[in-house]
């Protein structure tokens, strides 16, 4: 199941890092959120880089 709402707000969040941060930075701060990671309420979320796409 995709959580329409949370992965577009994850989306919007990396959007924003790119926009706000030196791409170095803005890296950096994509990187700490990419992999799985159990959120509240048992979910899973999962990110993974495609660059360019």
């Amino acid at each position: 199941m995709v959580l329409e709402a949370e992965t577009a707000a994850l989306c919007e969040w990396a959007r924003q890092q790119r926009a706000q941060k030196s791409p170095f930075e803005a890296a950096r701060a994509i990187a700490r959120r990419l992999g799985a990671h159990v959120a509240d309420g048992g979910t899973t979320a999962f990110g993974f880089w495609l660059p360019e796409v």
